[in-house]
């Protein structure tokens, strides 16, 4: 698929041709590249960002049973010392 910018200024155009050169491709195989690059980090990205998301979720409930937990432990050891154990 062709895809064709506009609106670019002079400014701009000219640090592209740089940049292509830098890496030895020509203006267009370096917008190609560049594309590529943005859509492939996103996708990436938004799986990386699921996975986590429901890795906190995970620590989150972890952190609720294990409070759950030592509040009843404090409740007994409580009870001990108020029935002189």
């Amino acid at each position: 698929m062709e895809i064709k910018i506009r609106n670019l200024t002079t400014e701009q155009l000219k640090r592209l041709d740089e940049l292509a050169k830098e890496h030895h491709l020509s203006r267009d195989k370096f917008i190609s590249k560049i594309i590529t690059n943005y859509l492939e980090d996103e996708r990436f990205l938004t799986l990386h960002q699921t996975f986590f998301n429901n890795e906190v979720k995970e620590i989150i409930h972890q952190l609720q049973v294990s409070n759950h937990t030592i509040k009843q432990a404090t409740q007994v050891i409580s009870q001990g010392d108020t029935n002189g154990n």
